[in-house]
């Protein structure tokens, strides 16, 4: 219906009279309690309580926090905060609250829209609200001290801290008290930290704290532009599925884990460190030999699959995360800085995405000199056939030309792993061509055929280099005493430029060339002490 010209013409009046009014003062342009108090959010509940934070109102002198169990604030109840936060407890479990803020300044009040929230369920275990507090103290260019406040009796809380803001790489610490001091940390680098109440069995008791933010100081050498010695170790631990009835990782991971930390190393590549589950614990064969290893060692990366859910193949959504499946990198991180991380997908004769074999790289930087390295960790398709033949010279192809892309600086460069080829092998060892066709060195000389002679070697002093790299659970270790190298399918390959200083094979036998005690793997680790100059 139209409105009438009289009543038209009355609006038009209102509105010039309201706003001549406006300009002399008459009536205030914007009533106090017009204003909105901005910023109402949950920061945690529990299962009896909630904690909430908002934007603070300048000028405001406290802060009224209403709250009841009906959207009209009927029976509301009323709490005093002096700051922008409060907990509310004693509420009942499983039920839905709103929540309203008033803040009282001097020019009025300023009030909050209702915010719908609910209480956490018993069975979700959340005792208690997420610790309060976090900061971050004593930061250096490798470690941090986070603090909170205490939050439960039992004084044991979950901290995480990860390079990524969804905490998808996040390293995690048990701590009885309410601070951590966390040691090798990358040098210049943002990180994320958060913290969550645990019971003594690893029970989680609430959410996680609001995040913090802080950055590491970017690493000064010691010894800027000397050389630096790097302690390399290529290992084949053997899957945890294959022989597991003959030789189960759970008899053999003990002694793996101590022939590797007896060697010292800088960096390490494993193959066949599997990213399956161990059992019903959510924890993977790699992740075991790196949390039995003990810090400073670490992964270069920590996703098992390039898949959304990186901790599990089931229903894959592909997403790069940079894994190589049951390839490893781990590297000691008092001596070493991770600067990147990367793989690549090589042919296989694996169809099933758990076996895809990859090229695995990461760039390091060492602290004590500044003198950065590439790294490379590979595992190639056994067997004897053509087409296998033919498969790992596909292998190559993919691996020379990923270490062509993603190292363009041409730094020092180091390839290990199983190549699953030897200078026994009908028809040549292809593998071995390949590398040495495109600069690389082999430091013992282990040419095709060779028994007496090392051609081309490098290295410095020798130890148990008549061992072959492959024992194949034999009690008495594979050995060609007679030859100045054993039969290797495992290597360590490195650019010229790299002095090898010494290289041991490493097994521990007895007199008779029997193996002494628990044998780690089917393979034997190798050693290489470098320099690069």
């Amino acid at each position: 219906m139209p409105k009438s010209p009289l009543k038209h013409g009355y609006l038009r009046l209102l509105g010039v009279l309201l706003a001549l009014a406006l300009a002399l003062g008459v009536v205030p342009a914007t009533p106090a309690n017009a204003a909105t108090l901005d910023g109402l959010k949950l920061v945690s509940a529990s299962k009896n309580a909630l904690a909430l934070q908002w934007s603070a109102v300048p000028g405001a002198t406290s802060y009224q926090v209403e709250y009841a169990t009906s959207k009209t604030m009927k029976k509301a109840k009323r709490k005093t905060s002096a700051k922008p936060s409060i907990e509310i407890k004693k509420l009942k479990s499983k039920k839905t609250y709103y929540i309203r803020v008033t803040a009282a300044t001097p020019s009025g009040k300023v009030i909050s829209k209702k915010l719908k929230v609910k209480t956490a369920k018993n069975k979700a275990d959340y005792k208690y609200l997420a610790p309060a507090g976090l900061s971050a103290s004593k930061v250096t260019a490798d470690s941090v001290t986070l603090s909170w406040k205490s939050r439960s009796s039992q004084k044991r809380y979950l901290v995480s801290i990860a390079t990524r803001s969804d905490f998808s790489n996040a390293e995690r610490y048990y701590v009885k008290g309410t601070s951590k001091t966390i040691k090798y940390l990358l040098d210049g680098t943002r990180y994320y930290a958060r913290v969550q109440v645990v019971t003594s069995k690893k029970k989680l008791r609430s959410a996680a704290s609001p995040p913090i933010q802080l950055g590491t100081a970017v690493y000064a050498p010691t010894a800027k532009g000397g050389p630096a010695t790097i302690r390399v170790v290529s290992y084949n631990v053997g899957s945890k599925t294959r022989d597991a009835k003959t030789h189960p990782w759970s008899e053999r991971r003990s002694a793996v884990a101590a022939a590797v930390t007896a060697q010292k190393p800088d960096v390490i590549g494993f193959q066949e460190a599997s990213q399956g589950k161990l059992g019903s614990a959510d924890l993977s064969q790699a992740e075991d030999l790196v949390n039995r290893l003990g810090l400073p060692y670490k992964l270069a990366n920590t996703a098992r699959y390039n898949c959304v859910d990186a901790t599990s193949p089931y229903k894959c959504k592909y997403k790069y995360q940079g894994a190589a499946n049951s390839q490893k990198i781990v590297y000691n991180a008092a001596t070493l800085t991770l600067l990147k991380q990367g793989s690549k997908k090589t042919p296989s004769t694996k169809t099933r995405m758990e076996e895809h074999r990859y090229v695995e790289w990461a760039i390091f930087r060492h602290k004590a000199s500044g003198k950065e390295f590439f790294f490379v960790n590979v595992h190639l398709d056994p067997g004897k056939t053509a087409a296998i033949k033919s498969i790992r010279k596909k292998q190559m192809d993919t691996i020379l030309a990923a270490i062509k892309d993603q190292n363009p600086k041409k730094l020092p460069t180091y390839v290990v792993g199983d190549f699953n080829s030897h200078k026994w092998t009908d028809g040549g060892n292809v593998p071995y061509d390949r590398m040495v066709g495109a600069g690389y060195v082999d430091p013992l000389g282990n040419t095709y055929l060779s028994t007496k002679e090392a051609p081309g070697a490098t290295v410095g002093k020798r130890i148990n280099t008549q061992y072959s790299s492959h024992n194949n659970w034999e009690r008495v270790a594979l050995a060609k005493k007679t030859m100045v190298n054993g039969i290797y399918i495992d290597y360590i390959w490195v650019t010229r430029g790299i002095r090898v200083s010494e290289w041991e094979t490493v097994v521990k036998v007895d007199k008779a060339g029997k193996f002494v005690g628990t044998i780690p793997s089917d393979h034997n680790m190798l050693r290489a002490t470098t320099v690069i100059p």
